[in-house]
């Protein structure tokens, strides 16, 4: 068996949320909002600055702008309240994640949770410095950390996971 441990921080936690939100649509519709913010917010001086008498629409738009602006950055605040609930969950701030690979399965427990998966459900890694993103087919992720493993080695998981599935893409960024 191979055992991957470490702690999991509300820092550690957020940088999670912020990783997987930056990609996809969501990570469009940031942009998106960032973009007509600007917009909203240009037209509002522009409107406002003019002598023309509709210069009191220029409150709209930046009520519209900052109305733009929270639903850019609302993530940040959501992030925190997911964090808060899953460590109330857990009974504490800070607790161990532990990843045990075991002959036949994925067991990833933490607090009072735990999850299973089976090695055909890994459909890629993803390597980002020390950290490693096991994407599963189910749209979830296991992560673990190059320098927590407490039984074994990375080396010897990554040969694992390959001669249990060989149809694995393995992305080193």
């Amino acid at each position: 068996m191979i055992r991957n441990e470490f702690v999991v921080t509300k820092d550690m936690y957020i940088d999670w949320c912020r990783e997987t939100s930056k990609k996809g649509a969501t990570g469009k519709f940031q942009i998106f909002w960032a973009a007509l913010a600007v917009i909203m917010f240009v037209m509002g001086i522009a409107l406002f600055i003019s002598d023309l008498p509709e210069r009191k629409f220029g409150l709209y738009f930046f009520a519209l702008g900052a109305f733009c602006v929270f639903r850019c950055f609302r993530y940040k605040g959501l992030y925190n309240s997911y964090y808060k609930r899953l460590s109330k969950m857990m009974g504490q701030e800070n607790w161990v994640r532990i990843v045990d690979f075991a002959d036949d399965e994925i067991i990833t427990s933490g607090g009072n949770v735990t999850i299973k998966n089976n090695y055909s459900d890994i459909t890629g890694i993803r390597i980002y410095g020390s950290k490693v993103c096991i994407d599963m087919n189910n749209s979830s992720v296991v992560r673990i950390y190059k320098d927590s493993f407490t039984q074994g080695s990375y080396e010897e998981l990554l040969k694992i996971i390959k001669d249990k599935n060989k149809l694995i893409k393995i992305i080193d960024n």
